[in-house]
């Protein structure tokens, strides 16, 4: 208990501080009251009010870390509206989309997110030279209402310019590195794709196993939103978490620990197939947490682990508590996976054992569950039909990945490529025509109206004492053996 009440306790001060922009001063004055009740709790051993002393410390500590990384920042407002020119190295891998370039130049000052035309010859560790409009990032409003706070979206990983239609000149290219060397290997892999695939096919293969989605434009985008699949095409958070247990549950008639290592080591070779960047790192970290919970069964002793490795998660950074979607949703899903979807798994006896497919549609709802009250908040869409897509489509997912490897990895061979594609285009064309079938229903989808933030979290309470209530009756979450 002591451990939690001082990660719930740091979780809060991350968070007030950063909504109300709480000052040091306050937050000093928080501790009299926390060294008061740790102290009296430590030296008289009453554990209750040791609890409270520890609450107290980890929102004071928390305040303090988020204060560290709230101090604005002014370098190059002097610049802002005016014809600028930045020189430093790509730091990240370059994001090609269907119009335009996007990269995040850095030197020692700054790190600018620089967007260009499509068609430019650099590569993630070059040094380039970009001149365009410099201004900041600002606050938009999506489609459905909803304000997307992409200024603060970018400052969590210290972006806090962008230069805008640029012209990019490559002064030094990059030295070799393991960075550099995934980048690359990713762009083979999905050239390959291309030349084994034909489109849509092939720009949804390369979205499947290597969250690439350069050429599926906006109307198959739409489709995969309102059908509450697009998790499977791009890094969305909880992703990883469900395709790795789908491969695993789909391996379940190997060994335990077998089909472990494979479900664990599907999430390293996702991770470093797509640049080993900070997000996806984080969604694999929480992935594989998962996996050991659902394979051993020891739901405490993998709570706290989640706990531990989301706690040191927002030392490194806090302000994805509030500005990073993909953090938190690879932190709830991760949750679910681990309690809700045991629970599925009992009301389901009617789904079959055979292939792991029971544990699979479990663990497909288990996690639309726990996600489904903040996606509504962030996205304001409701899908009504993600609950049969999700069904209909996970299943296939692992085998598509699989196809979708083999004809990345020979798809180039002269004469017989396309020969190694056919797989991959039989099972990726079958979730296209779903994907479009669903989508296409009337009512498949509906928008709701922007709601308070304390909605989200009474849904949140509602699901919370649920899974309480149950876990008293019976030892399905709190001891539940391994399968």
């Amino acid at each position: 208990m002591k451990l939690y009440a001082l990660s719930i306790g740091f979780v809060l001060g991350i968070f007030y501080t950063i909504l109300s922009g709480a000052s040091i001063f306050f937050l000093l004055f928080l501790s009299v009251p926390a060294l008061l009740f740790f102290g009296y709790g430590a030296i008289k051993k009453v554990s209750k009010v040791l609890l409270i002393g520890l609450l107290f410390l980890g929102f004071m500590l928390g305040g303090f870390r988020a204060l560290s990384e709230l101090v604005p920042q002014t370098a190059l407002d002097s610049f802002l509206q005016k014809e600028f020119s930045i020189q430093g190295k790509i730091v990240e891998e370059v994001d090609i989309r269907e119009t335009h370039t996007r990269f995040i130049v850095e030197n020692e000052e700054v790190r600018v997110l620089v967007t260009t035309e499509r068609f430019v010859p650099i590569a993630f560790g070059d040094v380039v030279t970009a001149t365009g409009m410099l201004s900041k990032p600002e606050a938009f409003k999506t489609d459905t209402g909803r304000i997307f706070a992409y200024d603060k979206f970018l400052a969590k990983d210290n972006i806090h310019y962008v230069v805008s239609f640029a012209d990019v000149e490559v002064v030094e290219k990059g030295d070799v590195s393991i960075r550099g060397f995934l980048f690359a290997v990713k762009d083979f892999f999905l050239r390959n794709i291309m030349q084994a695939l034909p489109e849509p096919q092939s720009a949804l293969g390369g979205g499947i196993t290597v969250g690439a989605k350069r050429s599926l434009g906006d109307e198959l985008l739409d489709a995969f939103v309102v059908t509450g699949l697009i998790h499977i095409v791009v890094l969305s958070g909880y992703n990883v978490t469900i395709i790795a247990e789908a491969i695993m549950r789909s391996l379940k008639f190997l060994p335990k620990r077998v089909a472990l290592s494979i479900g664990a080591g599907s999430i390293g070779l996702f991770v470093f197939m797509v640049g080993a960047g900070a997000t996806i790192v984080r969604a694999g970290i929480m992935a594989v947490l998962a996996l050991i919970a659902r394979a051993t069964g020891r739901t405490y002793a993998l709570t706290r682990a989640l706990l531990v490795a989301g706690m040191f998660m927002l030392i490194l950074n806090p302000l994805i508590l509030v500005y990073d979607p993909s953090f938190q949703l690879s932190f709830i899903a991760t949750l679910g996976l681990i309690y809700v979807a045991p629970l599925i798994e009992s009301y389901i006896p009617w789904v079959t054992k055979k292939f792991g497919l029971r544990e699979i549609v479990g663990a497909t709802i288990g996690t639309q569950i726990a996600v489904f009250p903040l996606l509504l908040y962030l996205t304001g869409l409701l899908s009504l039909s993600s609950l049969p897509a999700n069904v209909l489509v996970l299943p296939i997912i692992p085998i598509a990945m699989l196809f979708s490897l083999i004809a990345g990895v020979f798809g180039a061979i002269p004469g017989i490529g396309v020969l190694f594609g056919l797989p991959a285009y039989l099972t990726l064309s079958y979730v296209l025509v779903l994907v479009d079938f669903i989508a296409a229903i009337p009512g498949s989808a509906v928008t709701l109206p922007v709601f308070p933030f304390w909605v989200t979290l009474l849904m949140y309470i509602f699901i919370v004492w649920f899974l309480w209530r149950k876990g008293g009756r019976d030892d399905t979450l709190s001891q539940r053996k391994p399968q």
